[in-house]
């Protein structure tokens, strides 16, 4: 029996578009063991969007690796996909499932795996490297290409408590990036390049003081709130309540706020009255930011 454990991750984290990410404390887990046909099963998140035999993307990907580490068709066994991270709403379901099936393959062709093989792989199948690198190696991570390779740098990340406010409607990442305007203005692009840049320092100095202003943005959240009905006054309201910072994570629909201790809870009923205001249901989970990633535990081999 092999077992892998990928976090959920939250990308662009206000002005980092396709560059920053922070891995959450909700995991994915999915279970390999000898069994004499094959048979997929998938519990809790999602379990009712994703398919429960070999057209499911974890088993597709950990077959086409398998087959490409060891030039051999995957065994029959009994796949478990088993979730905490929701779908289709912005917190890296998707990457998380990439990054599992690449390092299930790898322990089972008995390979070694190292952070930037990993994510050289995941990437070329996920293609938002920003989720995929912070579901790797855990913590905050700035992601960046060099002469076409992808790399990353990783961050500890901030100490607070994370809530996350999830509306009950799906938004489809290739639908939220078509909606973006093709073309920024000059101030806009150096506003966006001075929050990143503040968020680096609040990284690298601990100077979370700063990470107000670090989490604004103007190159992808106004133009995608039209496809998320209550993400403004959600914004409005988490921080007005005291938030740390408050940004939609990755493409939505899900609201991400960091609340200094103690304040959890108004901020995460804060943001669902905001919701509710606009006809929206919102489930509220507060979590922590994870410092461990997918390669930080071997796999477990029983």
């Amino acid at each position: 029996m092999n077992i892998v454990r990928v976090p959920a991750t939250s990308a662009n984290l206000g002005p980092g578009y396709d560059t920053l990410g922070l891995a959450l404390n909700l995991w994915l887990s999915v279970e390999w063991r000898a069994y004499p046909r094959t048979v997929v099963e998938v519990r809790g998140e999602g379990s009712e969007l994703l398919p429960h035999d070999t057209t499911n993307m974890v088993y597709h990907i950990l077959d086409d690796t398998f087959r490409d580490l060891t030039g051999r068709a995957l065994p029959y066994g009994y796949l478990s996909i088993d979730s905490e991270i929701p779908v289709a709403r912005g917190l890296g379901s998707s990457a998380a499932a990439v990054v599992a099936a690449v390092r299930l393959a790898y322990a089972l062709a008995d390979t070694e795996l190292s952070a930037e093989q990993c994510l050289a792989r995941a990437a070329a199948i996920e293609k938002h490297m920003d989720n995929v690198a912070a579901a790797i190696v855990g913590g905050a991570t700035l992601v960046f290409t060099e002469s076409g390779r992808p790399c990353y740098r990783r961050f500890d990340p901030p100490p607070f408590p994370i809530v996350l406010a999830i509306p009950d409607y799906l938004v489809s990442t290739d639908m939220a990036r078509k909606i973006l305007p093709p073309m920024v203005s000059r101030q806009d692009a150096v506003f966006n390049a001075q929050r990143v840049g503040l968020w680096i320092y609040a990284l690298s100095q601990h100077a979370w003081d700063v990470l107000h202003f670090a989490g604004q943005d103007r190159l992808h959240q106004d133009a995608r709130s039209a496809l998320l009905p209550g993400f403004h006054h959600a914004l409005e309201a988490a921080t007005a309540c005291g938030a740390a910072l408050v940004a939609l994570s990755g493409s939505g629909s899900t609201v991400l706020a960091m609340a200094p201790s103690g304040r959890e809870q108004a901020i995460g009923a804060a943001m669902r009255g905001a919701f509710a205001q606009n006809r929206i249901d919102a489930r509220i989970v507060t979590t922590t930011a994870s410092p461990t990633g997918a390669l930080d535990r071997s796999p477990v081999s029983c």
